[in-house]
């Protein structure tokens, strides 16, 4: 799973490069959406996986929701995924409390789809982005930051996105993601 994650990553990563060559969605400010992380994500997974299961904003016990739900019968594979905004210490914070919950182990896929839970294998999966500036000398450096929070020892992986390139961006934009194999 973690090959077929990293390349449909790369293709998510390529979504962005063709629709940012053209367009620039968040005009006056760097707010793109949470959801676009998450519904791009999928685009490309269900591209790969045609006959994959995909839902966002989907309930899990309770009250309680994830971004999106993946079940590829193909792969045998549930893969629950959360998506943030890394900009400032505060999302930071929340992003490190929605990858703690996603990857919480009383997780119960049971219920969830009509599928024998004990044949598949259950997945976290966190997408996030982040804006670093060009400046060297930038004390707000979440580029690096950014490899400093992600959890040791699990799956992750990090690729600068491209503008195009007679758009003057003071910024460069990157898209992350941290897998982690929960059963």
């Amino acid at each position: 799973m973690n090959e077929t994650i990293k390349n449909i990553f790369k293709e998510t990563v390529q979504c962005y490069n063709q629709i940012l060559s053209k367009y620039y969605p968040a005009h006056k400010s760097n707010g793109f959406t949470e959801r676009n992380l998450t519904f791009n994500f999928s685009s490309c997974y269900r591209k790969a996986y045609p006959k994959s299961i995909i839902w966002q904003e989907a309930c899990l016990a309770g009250r309680e929701h994830i971004d999106t739900l993946v079940i590829d019968e193909e792969s045998k594979a549930v893969i629950l995924i959360e998506a943030k905004r890394l900009q400032g210490e505060n999302k930071k914070e929340s992003l490190l409390r929605d990858y703690e919950r996603i990857t919480n182990k009383d997780i119960n896929i049971n219920g969830l789809a009509d599928i024998n839970s004990e044949d598949y294998s259950l997945y976290a999966l966190m997408i996030f982005d982040v804006w670093v500036s060009k400046k060297t000398n930038e004390k707000d450096n979440r580029y690096k930051r950014l490899h400093e929070i992600l959890p040791k020892g699990e799956t992750n992986y990090v690729e600068e996105v491209s503008f195009n390139k007679d758009w003057d961006m003071k910024e460069t934009y990157h898209l992350a993601y941290i897998l982690k194999k929960l059963k």
